[in-house]
Protein backbone atom coordinates (compact mmCIF):
# COMPACT_ATOMS: atom_id res chain seq x y z
CA UNK A 1 0.00 0.00 0.00
CA UNK A 2 1.41 3.26 -0.84
CA UNK A 3 1.97 6.32 1.72
CA UNK A 4 -0.52 8.44 0.53
CA UNK A 5 -3.08 6.18 0.47
CA UNK A 6 -1.96 4.66 4.22
CA UNK A 7 -1.92 8.42 5.03
CA UNK A 8 -5.56 8.63 3.91
CA UNK A 9 -6.64 5.82 5.61
CA UNK A 10 -5.00 6.98 8.82
CA UNK A 11 -6.73 10.65 8.47
CA UNK A 12 -10.53 8.72 7.85
CA UNK A 13 -9.70 6.53 10.91
CA UNK A 14 -9.11 9.68 13.23
CA UNK A 15 -12.43 11.80 11.51
CA UNK A 16 -14.24 8.27 12.61
CA UNK A 17 -12.84 8.22 16.09
CA UNK A 18 -14.02 12.21 16.55
CA UNK A 19 -17.39 11.37 15.32
CA UNK A 20 -17.98 8.34 17.71
CA UNK A 21 -16.64 10.47 20.48
CA UNK A 22 -18.79 13.68 19.73
CA UNK A 23 -21.72 10.89 19.21
CA UNK A 24 -21.05 9.75 22.70
CA UNK A 25 -21.12 13.34 23.99
CA UNK A 26 -24.31 14.69 22.09
CA UNK A 27 -26.48 11.55 23.07
CA UNK A 28 -25.65 11.42 26.73
CA UNK A 29 -25.43 15.35 27.11
CA UNK A 30 -29.36 16.09 25.79
CA UNK A 31 -31.24 17.21 28.38
CA UNK A 32 -34.78 16.10 29.63
CA UNK A 33 -36.35 19.09 27.93
CA UNK A 34 -34.29 18.52 24.46
CA UNK A 35 -35.60 15.10 24.32
CA UNK A 36 -39.45 16.07 25.31
CA UNK A 37 -39.32 18.64 22.01
CA UNK A 38 -38.02 15.62 19.99
CA UNK A 39 -40.91 13.07 21.24
CA UNK A 40 -43.21 15.92 19.50
CA UNK A 41 -40.93 15.91 16.46
CA UNK A 42 -42.30 14.45 13.31
CA UNK A 43 -38.74 14.23 11.59
CA UNK A 44 -37.28 10.10 11.67
CA UNK A 45 -34.12 11.24 12.78
CA UNK A 46 -35.65 13.08 16.09
CA UNK A 47 -37.44 9.55 16.33
CA UNK A 48 -34.18 7.43 15.65
CA UNK A 49 -32.95 9.37 18.82
CA UNK A 50 -35.60 9.04 21.26
CA UNK A 51 -35.32 4.87 19.97
CA UNK A 52 -31.66 4.80 20.93
CA UNK A 53 -31.92 6.50 24.42
CA UNK A 54 -34.38 4.49 25.56
CA UNK A 55 -31.50 1.94 25.36
CA UNK A 56 -28.44 3.50 26.90
CA UNK A 57 -26.40 0.87 27.38
CA UNK A 58 -26.62 -0.53 23.35
CA UNK A 59 -26.38 2.84 22.64
CA UNK A 60 -22.84 3.11 25.03
CA UNK A 61 -21.87 -0.57 24.20
CA UNK A 62 -21.92 0.11 20.14
CA UNK A 63 -20.13 3.56 20.58
CA UNK A 64 -17.15 2.40 22.65
CA UNK A 65 -16.37 -0.55 20.46
CA UNK A 66 -16.37 1.84 17.14
CA UNK A 67 -13.84 3.87 18.74
CA UNK A 68 -11.75 1.25 20.21
CA UNK A 69 -11.93 -0.02 16.78
CA UNK A 70 -11.20 2.76 14.88
CA UNK A 71 -8.65 4.18 17.57
CA UNK A 72 -6.34 0.57 17.26
CA UNK A 73 -6.88 0.77 13.57
CA UNK A 74 -4.98 3.88 13.13
CA UNK A 75 -2.71 3.58 15.94
CA UNK A 76 -1.46 0.34 13.83
CA UNK A 77 -1.61 1.94 10.89
CA UNK A 78 0.79 5.24 12.02
CA UNK A 79 3.09 2.95 13.46
CA UNK A 80 3.49 0.51 10.42
CA UNK A 81 3.96 3.70 8.43
CA UNK A 82 6.49 5.05 10.90
CA UNK A 83 8.44 1.70 11.22
CA UNK A 84 8.90 1.71 7.22
CA UNK A 85 10.20 5.28 7.03
CA UNK A 86 12.30 5.33 10.11
CA UNK A 87 12.72 1.72 11.40
CA UNK A 88 12.31 0.98 15.16
CA UNK A 89 12.14 4.15 16.27
CA UNK A 90 8.73 4.56 14.64
CA UNK A 91 7.55 2.54 17.49
CA UNK A 92 8.29 5.56 19.59
CA UNK A 93 7.58 7.88 17.89
CA UNK A 94 3.94 6.82 16.56
CA UNK A 95 3.20 6.23 20.41
CA UNK A 96 3.92 9.86 20.92
CA UNK A 97 2.29 11.68 18.25
CA UNK A 98 -0.81 9.39 17.73
CA UNK A 99 -1.35 9.75 21.67
CA UNK A 100 -1.46 13.11 20.77
CA UNK A 101 -3.61 13.00 17.81
CA UNK A 102 -6.41 10.56 19.44
CA UNK A 103 -6.74 12.99 21.97
CA UNK A 104 -7.17 16.28 20.40
CA UNK A 105 -8.93 15.02 16.59
CA UNK A 106 -10.30 12.30 18.37
CA UNK A 107 -11.49 12.82 21.85
CA UNK A 108 -11.04 16.80 23.39
CA UNK A 109 -12.14 18.80 19.97
CA UNK A 110 -15.35 16.52 18.94
CA UNK A 111 -16.55 16.57 22.70
CA UNK A 112 -16.02 19.77 23.16
CA UNK A 113 -18.28 20.67 20.29
CA UNK A 114 -20.44 18.14 20.98
CA UNK A 115 -21.48 19.64 24.18
CA UNK A 116 -22.90 22.73 22.87
CA UNK A 117 -24.50 21.57 19.57
CA UNK A 118 -26.03 18.16 21.54
CA UNK A 119 -28.93 17.57 19.79
CA UNK A 120 -27.96 18.98 15.83
CA UNK A 121 -25.05 16.34 16.42
CA UNK A 122 -27.31 13.63 18.16
CA UNK A 123 -29.69 13.94 15.17
CA UNK A 124 -27.35 13.76 12.50
CA UNK A 125 -25.30 11.06 14.27
CA UNK A 126 -28.70 8.54 14.66
CA UNK A 127 -28.86 7.05 11.71
CA UNK A 128 -25.02 6.22 11.36
CA UNK A 129 -24.92 4.90 14.42
CA UNK A 130 -27.94 2.45 14.14
CA UNK A 131 -26.77 1.29 11.09
CA UNK A 132 -23.18 0.19 12.75
CA UNK A 133 -25.06 -0.88 16.01
CA UNK A 134 -26.73 -3.09 13.66
CA UNK A 135 -23.78 -4.19 12.07
CA UNK A 136 -22.40 -5.34 15.18
CA UNK A 137 -24.83 -7.04 17.00
CA UNK A 138 -23.14 -10.84 17.38
CA UNK A 139 -20.52 -8.79 18.82
CA UNK A 140 -22.56 -6.92 21.49
CA UNK A 141 -24.47 -9.79 22.47
CA UNK A 142 -20.79 -11.20 23.30
CA UNK A 143 -19.59 -8.48 25.03
CA UNK A 144 -23.02 -8.41 27.41
CA UNK A 145 -22.87 -12.31 28.07
CA UNK A 146 -19.70 -11.78 29.22
CA UNK A 147 -20.44 -8.86 31.38
CA UNK A 148 -23.13 -10.90 32.79
CA UNK A 149 -20.73 -13.15 33.85
CA UNK A 150 -18.28 -11.08 35.33
CA UNK A 151 -20.95 -8.33 36.81
CA UNK A 152 -24.67 -9.72 37.14
CA UNK A 153 -27.25 -6.85 35.88
CA UNK A 154 -28.60 -6.75 38.98
CA UNK A 155 -25.60 -5.29 40.77
CA UNK A 156 -25.14 -2.71 38.55
CA UNK A 157 -28.49 -0.67 39.57
CA UNK A 158 -27.18 2.43 40.83
CA UNK A 159 -27.55 3.85 44.55
CA UNK A 160 -27.93 7.43 44.97
CA UNK A 161 -26.96 9.22 48.03
CA UNK A 162 -29.12 12.17 49.57
CA UNK A 163 -26.44 14.76 48.73
CA UNK A 164 -25.88 13.67 44.87
CA UNK A 165 -30.34 13.54 44.58
CA UNK A 166 -29.95 17.31 46.15
CA UNK A 167 -27.19 18.15 43.66
CA UNK A 168 -29.21 16.38 40.62
CA UNK A 169 -32.37 18.77 41.73
CA UNK A 170 -30.27 22.20 41.72
CA UNK A 171 -28.57 20.94 38.99
CA UNK A 172 -32.07 20.62 37.34
CA UNK A 173 -33.79 23.58 38.26
CA UNK A 174 -30.65 25.87 37.37
CA UNK A 175 -31.16 24.19 33.69
CA UNK A 176 -34.64 24.97 34.16
CA UNK A 177 -36.03 21.08 33.96
CA UNK A 178 -37.18 21.23 37.40
CA UNK A 179 -39.23 23.77 38.45
CA UNK A 180 -38.52 26.01 41.48
CA UNK A 181 -42.06 24.10 43.41
CA UNK A 182 -40.84 20.56 41.85
CA UNK A 183 -37.37 21.29 43.50
CA UNK A 184 -38.76 22.69 46.83
CA UNK A 185 -40.63 20.17 47.22
CA UNK A 186 -38.01 17.34 46.74
CA UNK A 187 -35.82 19.22 49.16
CA UNK A 188 -38.43 19.07 51.74
CA UNK A 189 -39.25 15.39 51.54
CA UNK A 190 -35.53 15.07 51.45
CA UNK A 191 -35.67 16.76 54.98
CA UNK A 192 -38.19 14.63 56.14
CA UNK A 193 -36.20 12.73 58.31
CA UNK A 194 -35.59 15.53 60.70
CA UNK A 195 -38.76 15.95 62.46
CA UNK A 196 -40.18 13.32 64.31
CA UNK A 197 -44.14 12.35 64.46
CA UNK A 198 -44.49 13.75 67.64
CA UNK A 199 -43.90 17.23 66.14
CA UNK A 200 -46.81 16.64 63.42
CA UNK A 201 -49.30 14.03 65.19
CA UNK A 202 -52.75 15.14 66.75
CA UNK A 203 -51.96 15.21 70.71
CA UNK A 204 -54.04 12.94 72.79
CA UNK A 205 -55.93 15.69 74.16
CA UNK A 206 -57.10 16.69 70.89
CA UNK A 207 -57.71 13.14 69.52
CA UNK A 208 -61.67 12.56 69.03
CA UNK A 209 -62.68 8.94 69.29
CA UNK A 210 -65.36 6.81 69.75
CA UNK A 211 -66.43 4.16 72.57
CA UNK A 212 -66.78 0.80 70.87
CA UNK A 213 -70.03 0.51 72.62
CA UNK A 214 -71.66 3.70 70.56
CA UNK A 215 -74.65 2.62 68.51
CA UNK A 216 -74.30 3.04 64.40
CA UNK A 217 -76.78 6.09 64.35
CA UNK A 218 -74.79 7.58 67.44
CA UNK A 219 -71.90 6.80 65.79
CA UNK A 220 -73.08 8.56 62.50
CA UNK A 221 -74.19 11.85 64.04
CA UNK A 222 -70.83 12.51 65.43
CA UNK A 223 -68.91 11.48 62.58
CA UNK A 224 -70.92 13.91 60.50
CA UNK A 225 -70.93 16.38 63.33
CA UNK A 226 -67.48 16.43 63.26
CA UNK A 227 -66.28 15.54 59.49
CA UNK A 228 -63.57 12.93 60.28
CA UNK A 229 -63.30 10.33 57.36
CA UNK A 230 -61.53 7.86 60.45
CA UNK A 231 -62.01 7.85 63.94
CA UNK A 232 -60.45 5.60 66.43
CA UNK A 233 -62.16 3.34 68.78
CA UNK A 234 -61.34 2.68 72.22
CA UNK A 235 -62.32 0.38 74.75
CA UNK A 236 -63.22 1.31 78.33
CA UNK A 237 -60.62 3.75 78.49
CA UNK A 238 -59.73 6.15 75.79
CA UNK A 239 -56.51 5.13 76.41
CA UNK A 240 -57.24 2.13 74.78
CA UNK A 241 -57.51 2.11 71.01
CA UNK A 242 -58.54 -1.27 69.80
CA UNK A 243 -59.42 0.24 66.33
CA UNK A 244 -60.34 2.25 63.62
CA UNK A 245 -63.98 3.04 61.82
CA UNK A 246 -64.10 4.66 58.65
CA UNK A 247 -67.09 6.98 57.69
CA UNK A 248 -67.93 5.44 54.84
CA UNK A 249 -68.48 2.08 56.49
CA UNK A 250 -70.88 4.13 58.91
CA UNK A 251 -72.71 6.08 56.01
CA UNK A 252 -73.33 2.49 54.22
CA UNK A 253 -74.80 0.89 57.39
CA UNK A 254 -76.93 3.92 58.20
CA UNK A 255 -77.76 3.97 54.76
CA UNK A 256 -79.52 0.16 55.05
CA UNK A 257 -80.73 1.36 58.33
CA UNK A 258 -78.92 -1.55 60.37
CA UNK A 259 -77.74 -1.10 64.16
CA UNK A 260 -75.16 -3.01 65.28
CA UNK A 261 -71.77 -2.98 66.26
CA UNK A 262 -69.32 -0.38 65.10
CA UNK A 263 -67.73 -1.89 61.52
CA UNK A 264 -64.04 -1.64 63.25
CA UNK A 265 -61.26 -1.95 61.14
CA UNK A 266 -57.18 -3.03 62.34
CA UNK A 267 -55.50 0.06 63.92
CA UNK A 268 -51.77 0.34 63.46
CA UNK A 269 -49.77 1.82 65.85
CA UNK A 270 -46.19 4.33 65.16
CA UNK A 271 -43.71 5.26 68.40
CA UNK A 272 -43.78 9.38 68.44
CA UNK A 273 -40.08 9.11 68.11
CA UNK A 274 -40.43 7.91 64.31
CA UNK A 275 -39.17 9.96 61.80
CA UNK A 276 -40.94 11.59 58.98
CA UNK A 277 -39.44 9.75 55.89
CA UNK A 278 -39.99 6.51 57.75
CA UNK A 279 -43.54 7.39 58.44
CA UNK A 280 -43.92 8.06 54.45
CA UNK A 281 -42.58 4.79 54.16
CA UNK A 282 -44.71 3.31 56.72
CA UNK A 283 -48.37 5.03 54.60
CA UNK A 284 -46.97 3.86 50.98
CA UNK A 285 -46.05 0.22 52.46
CA UNK A 286 -49.19 -0.46 54.89
CA UNK A 287 -51.58 1.27 52.76
CA UNK A 288 -53.07 2.95 56.04
CA UNK A 289 -53.85 6.75 56.34
CA UNK A 290 -53.81 6.67 59.99
CA UNK A 291 -51.65 5.44 62.34
CA UNK A 292 -52.06 5.67 66.51
CA UNK A 293 -48.77 6.93 67.90
CA UNK A 294 -47.78 5.84 71.42
CA UNK A 295 -45.00 6.71 74.13
CA UNK A 296 -42.22 5.06 74.99
CA UNK A 297 -44.23 3.26 77.62
CA UNK A 298 -46.96 2.05 74.69
CA UNK A 299 -49.24 5.25 75.86
CA UNK A 300 -51.39 7.00 73.67
CA UNK A 301 -50.00 9.70 72.23
CA UNK A 302 -52.29 11.47 69.80
CA UNK A 303 -52.70 10.29 65.97
CA UNK A 304 -51.20 10.74 63.13
CA UNK A 305 -52.35 10.84 59.30
CA UNK A 306 -51.36 11.49 55.99
CA UNK A 307 -53.02 14.67 55.44
CA UNK A 308 -50.66 15.73 58.58
CA UNK A 309 -47.82 14.52 56.53
CA UNK A 310 -48.53 16.36 52.89
CA UNK A 311 -49.45 19.33 55.18
CA UNK A 312 -45.77 19.56 56.41
CA UNK A 313 -44.46 19.30 53.24
CA UNK A 314 -46.81 21.06 51.16
CA UNK A 315 -47.04 23.75 53.73
CA UNK A 316 -43.10 24.25 53.82
CA UNK A 317 -42.63 24.80 50.41
CA UNK A 318 -45.99 27.72 49.79
CA UNK A 319 -45.09 28.97 53.40
CA UNK A 320 -48.38 27.99 55.00
CA UNK A 321 -47.69 27.58 58.54
CA UNK A 322 -49.41 24.35 59.69
CA UNK A 323 -51.86 24.01 62.31
CA UNK A 324 -49.44 24.19 65.15
CA UNK A 325 -48.05 26.95 63.76
CA UNK A 326 -50.69 29.57 62.73
CA UNK A 327 -50.66 33.10 63.79
CA UNK A 328 -52.31 36.21 62.95
CA UNK A 329 -50.66 39.89 64.21
CA UNK A 330 -53.67 42.02 65.49
CA UNK A 331 -51.07 45.20 65.63
CA UNK A 332 -46.93 45.63 66.06
CA UNK A 333 -46.93 44.02 69.14
CA UNK A 334 -49.79 41.74 69.80
CA UNK A 335 -50.42 38.32 68.10
CA UNK A 336 -52.31 35.50 68.34
CA UNK A 337 -51.52 32.07 68.46
CA UNK A 338 -52.27 28.19 68.55
CA UNK A 339 -51.37 27.10 71.68
CA UNK A 340 -49.79 24.35 70.35
CA UNK A 341 -47.28 26.48 68.63
CA UNK A 342 -43.14 25.25 69.47
CA UNK A 343 -41.51 27.76 72.13
CA UNK A 344 -38.56 28.04 69.84
CA UNK A 345 -41.19 28.93 66.36
CA UNK A 346 -43.13 31.89 68.40
CA UNK A 347 -39.55 33.62 69.40
CA UNK A 348 -38.44 33.39 65.94
CA UNK A 349 -42.15 35.47 65.00
CA UNK A 350 -42.43 37.65 68.25
CA UNK A 351 -38.85 38.68 68.27
CA UNK A 352 -39.31 36.90 72.19
CA UNK A 353 -36.61 35.10 74.13
CA UNK A 354 -38.80 32.35 76.14
CA UNK A 355 -36.38 29.78 77.58
CA UNK A 356 -38.30 27.05 79.04
CA UNK A 357 -36.56 23.41 79.84
CA UNK A 358 -39.95 21.26 80.70
CA UNK A 359 -42.26 22.20 77.76
CA UNK A 360 -42.21 23.21 74.13
CA UNK A 361 -45.14 25.00 73.44
CA UNK A 362 -46.52 27.88 74.08
CA UNK A 363 -49.67 26.54 75.92
CA UNK A 364 -47.28 24.18 78.03
CA UNK A 365 -45.26 27.12 78.88
CA UNK A 366 -48.72 29.31 80.26
CA UNK A 367 -49.92 26.56 81.72
CA UNK A 368 -46.17 25.87 83.97
CA UNK A 369 -46.16 29.46 84.82
CA UNK A 370 -48.80 30.02 86.52
CA UNK A 371 -49.71 26.49 87.58
CA UNK A 372 -53.08 25.43 86.45
CA UNK A 373 -54.77 25.30 83.19
CA UNK A 374 -56.73 29.23 82.44
CA UNK A 375 -60.42 29.73 81.58
CA UNK A 376 -61.77 30.99 78.15
CA UNK A 377 -61.50 34.61 78.26
CA UNK A 378 -58.63 35.22 81.42
CA UNK A 379 -55.78 37.47 81.23
CA UNK A 380 -52.38 37.48 83.14
CA UNK A 381 -49.15 38.68 83.07
CA UNK A 382 -45.96 36.75 82.62
CA UNK A 383 -42.90 38.78 82.78
CA UNK A 384 -43.04 41.24 79.89
CA UNK A 385 -45.90 38.82 78.08
CA UNK A 386 -49.98 40.15 78.62
CA UNK A 387 -51.21 36.92 77.65
CA UNK A 388 -54.83 36.02 77.29
CA UNK A 389 -56.70 33.33 76.46
CA UNK A 390 -58.84 33.69 74.00
CA UNK A 391 -60.20 29.58 73.96
CA UNK A 392 -59.90 26.99 75.99
CA UNK A 393 -61.26 23.19 77.12
CA UNK A 394 -61.31 21.67 80.18
CA UNK A 395 -57.66 20.10 79.75
CA UNK A 396 -56.02 22.23 77.51
CA UNK A 397 -55.36 25.78 75.84
CA UNK A 398 -56.69 26.17 72.32
CA UNK A 399 -55.60 29.66 71.28
CA UNK A 400 -53.83 32.33 72.83
CA UNK A 401 -53.35 36.27 72.38
CA UNK A 402 -50.01 37.81 73.85
CA UNK A 403 -49.12 41.52 73.45
CA UNK A 404 -45.74 42.61 74.69
CA UNK A 405 -45.58 44.91 77.33
CA UNK A 406 -43.29 48.10 77.94
CA UNK A 407 -41.50 48.80 81.20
Amino acid sequence: MDLPLQLFLLLVLLLLSGFFSSAETAFFSLSRLQLGRMRQEKSSEAKLVVSQLQHPRRLLTSVLVGNTLVNVLAASLATSVLIALLGDKGVWIATFFMTLLILAVGEIAPKSIAVHNSERLAKRAALPLYLFSTAILPVREALRALTQLIYPEEQKIARLTEDELKTMITLGHSRGVVAGFEKETITHILELEQTTVKEIMTPRVEVFSLEESTSLSEACRLVKERRYSRVPVYRGSKENIVGIVYAKDLLAYQGEGQEGPLPVREVDFVPQTKRLNQLLAEFQGRKKHLFVVVDEYGALAGVVTLDDLLEEVVGRVINQPTRRERYKFTDQSTIRVSARMEIERFNQIFGTTIEAEDVETVGGFVINKIGRIPTTGESFRIDQLQIKVIEAQRNRIVELEIKKVRE
